[in-house]
């Protein structure tokens, strides 16, 4: 009979741990459905409303091409701002096959290497989607060649009609949106691919969607958000000295702050799972950490709710453009990045232990 008993004690202890490792976290919520509503109505949307304005800023490269005037220069540099802000609510989704190619990488690395256009100008490189030309593609080297390649707008026309690299000027900005489009029509059918694995990957895992996608959500927000769009160029995650042209969209400068409302705008509809025309919302961040029971009693998700509100409030203090706030009286954007940095705190500590989730990256932030 003792060795009965051991044998069922053994069999136990085997079947425990056989037992999937997300059976301990079990809290009835249809996460399945949270998963659902993210790619259905946020992600995939957001990526064919990116797409399009890939085509539309194709076009409009295409015209400028074709004939360089000012009125054609306007539509592109308008459509480019267009395209740019779509971005911004795609940014963030940044797993599977995103990761793997570095697409946010060939997307947005700021600030671009203006030596290495010039470089690639000269010599006519026509394939750009290497990990060496992050740095001279996507939409920071065309804010370069379109607002940056001489001192006013007549005389950038000027770069694309009587200059003698003209035509490789026409070129390379022709390249630039050829390896945008390329890449992101890669990505926009890797998720439309993968949808269904994706809805069903529920599980408390390291590897399942729904810790990858919150966790790559909190590492957007906190290291190309927060450290990208205001730590970096405040001096506040740069050793305390300003950056100024580091800002995101050094060259046409007075749009960094749509840039940073939008993409705040994208972080709220994740959290709150509204669409990102917002004119649909379904099952979201903001409902589970309703539903649980601890997060609810201690108001979380109305916590981060304002937390939104607040980093939008002093988004909007900001009266001039990013890179003369810096140089004149950084620390109206230095009361943005403590806005921002309680946003981390709620998000990646808060949040992350009420979800029972553990942190797939390290940082020394000491949040």
């Amino acid at each position: 009979m003792r060795h009965i008993f051991l044998l069922s004690i053994f069999l136990f202890f085997l079947s425990s741990c056989d037992k999937d490792e997300s059976s301990e976290f079990v809290d009835g919520f249809d996460r399945s459905s949270m998963l659902t509503n993210w790619v259905d109505n946020i992600i995939i949307p957001s990526f064919i409303h990116f797409n399009n304005s890939l085509q539309n800023l194709d076009q409009a490269v295409d015209d400028f091409i074709e004939n360089p005037n000012a009125m054609n220069y306007d539509e592109l540099s308008n459509l480019w701002l267009d395209s740019y802000k779509s971005w911004q609510h795609v940014q963030m989704f940044n797993i599977n096959l995103a990761e793997d190619i570095e697409y946010q990488e060939k997307i947005n690395t700021y600030p671009t290497d203006t030596n290495l256009i010039h470089d690639n100008i000269l010599q006519s490189v026509s394939n750009l989607n290497n990990d060496e030309n992050e740095t001279a593609i996507g939409f920071p080297a065309m804010d370069y060649m379109l607002h940056g390649l001489d001192i006013d707008k007549n005389s950038i026309i000027e770069q694309y009609i009587s200059s003698n690299s003209a035509e490789n000027n026409k070129n390379y900005l022709k390249d630039i949106i050829k390896s945008m489009i390329a890449i992101s029509s890669q990505v926009s059918e890797d998720w439309n691919s993968s949808r269904i694995s994706f809805i069903n990957s529920t599980d408390n895992t390291a590897t399942s969607s729904l810790n990858k996608i919150i966790n790559d959500y909190i590492y957007y927000f906190e290291k190309y958000f927060r450290d990208g769009k205001i730590g970096i160029p405040s001096g506040m995650r740069s050793g305390g000295m300003i950056q100024p042209t580091t800002v995101e969209a050094l060259y046409k400068k007075n749009v960094s702050k749509d840039l940073t409302l939008e993409a705040l705008l994208a972080c709220k509809n994740f959290f709150t799972g509204n669409s990102t025309n917002n004119i649909s919302s379904g099952v979201s961040l903001e409902d589970y950490l309703n539903y649980l029971p601890t997060s609810s009693e201690n108001n979380l998700s109305q916590d981060i709710t304002d937390q939104f509100n607040d980093i939008e409030t002093s988004l909007n203090n900001i009266n001039q453009t990013f890179y003369d706030q810096i140089e004149t009286d950084k620390w109206v954007l230095v009361d943005v990045f403590l806005e921002m940095q309680e946003m981390v705190a709620l998000l990646k500590t808060d949040m992350l232990g009420a979800l029972n989730i553990a942190t797939d990256y390290t940082d020394t932030d000491g949040d």
